[in-house]
């Protein structure tokens, strides 16, 4: 093969590879926010079912959008997140929704809340991240 070949063949490969790349790279994954979630449910439904079988619990939730429907028990705020914390099945079975926004309206106590955010398991609370309220 001679030179001229090899470098028309070599720019039509880099070509082809960057058309087929470059859409890949800068491609944006769906938010929360955008993302159809995998469960709509009440909070103290997903609380239950991790503290009836955890395991079953983690097969069926964990990296899963979850929309969950509850009442704010209480509102943490850590550093740059604002965790909320819905009513579970009992005062020991909570959700932990996790936000890394500001929120330009309030949030109080005892308002019904409907959440989504991708379930990442149980600490003492079932643990959700990533979160976005979906009801003002």
């Amino acid at each position: 093969m001679n030179p001229e070949k090899m470098i028309i063949t070599s720019l039509i490969i880099i070509a082809a590879c960057i058309c087929f790349l470059y859409p890949l790279y800068n491609r944006r994954n769906k938010g929360v926010e955008e993302a159809e979630p995998d469960y709509h449910m009440l909070a103290k439904n997903l609380a239950n079912d991790f503290h009836t079988d955890k395991v079953q619990a983690d097969k069926k939730y964990l990296h899963r959008i979850i929309q969950v429907t509850g009442y704010v028990k209480e509102i943490i705020y850590d550093n740059e997140y604002m965790v909320i914390l819905l009513e579970g099945s009992s005062p020991f079975e909570n959700i932990s929704c996790t936000l890394e926004q500001d929120l330009a309206f309030p949030v109080t106590v005892g308002r019904l809340m409907i959440i989504r955010g991708e379930c990442i398991g149980i600490l003492t609370d079932v643990t959700m991240v990533n979160c976005t309220i979906i009801n003002h």
